[in-house]
């Protein structure tokens, strides 16, 4: 049986409705800046006691957020401190990351004063490490393959240093560390309610004159 030609209208409106909130939720992610895009493979580990982190080159981004990594986005089991150093080992930002801070990505986030780290002409480099309890509740990866996004160079290759504070990780890991992150700004979930309720609300309407 053939589909009513009403029924066939509202299949493309509703094709037409995804691709638009794919779209959207493809320039939102841009349009924040975040260092790591994802990633794949990697090793599993709880080890804690420590400062754990990685190092990339920043092309002119704007930091407003710092982010540690939800292993399979269910929540986390404690909180968090992350820092961002500039290429001179100086803190220049840090956060609590908790386990009710948003949710982005892989990332749960915390926002900081916006820092902008290097230009187009003149990268600068920069680190992100999180320090780790010695009874460390949640997973982080190891050995794992980067995806950076545009604005951003380097491997990511895992730096640490035992410590109970957090410190700059000084000592060098042979693979990439999937642990932190860094980005623009935090959308408010209320945004995100609002805007998931206008794309309904066209929808609607654009049925509506379908019916007609």
């Amino acid at each position: 049986m053939n589909p009513s030609p009403m029924l066939r209208s509202w299949s493309r409106t509703c094709s037409r409705m995804l691709g638009t909130v794919a779209l959207c939720a493809f320039m939102a992610s841009f349009a924040k800046g975040e260092v790591i895009g994802g990633y794949f493979g990697g090793t599993q580990r709880t080890d804690g006691g420590q400062v754990v982190g990685v190092s990339f080159n920043s092309f002119g981004a704007t930091f407003s957020s710092l982010g540690f990594f939800d292993f399979g986005q269910d929540g986390l089991a404690a909180s968090y401190q992350v820092g961002l150093w500039d290429s001179s080992q100086n803190l220049l930002a840090s956060a609590t990351v908790t386990p009710t801070s948003p949710l982005i990505g892989d990332f749960r986030y915390a926002s900081i004063s916006p820092i902008t780290i290097g230009t187009f002409a003149n990268p600068q480099t920069f680190t992100i490490g999180a320090l780790l309890p010695a009874s460390m509740p949640d997973v982080w990866l190891q050995a794992t393959g980067l995806l950076l996004n545009a604005g951003f160079t380097g491997a990511g290759t895992g730096q640490f240093t035992p410590s109970g504070s957090l410190v700059y990780p000084t000592s060098f890991d042979s693979s990439p560390y999937y642990v932190v992150n860094a980005g623009g700004p935090i959308p408010e979930p209320s945004t995100l309610a609002l805007f998931g309720l206008s794309l309904l609300g066209l929808a609607v309407v654009r049925f509506r004159r379908v019916r007609r």
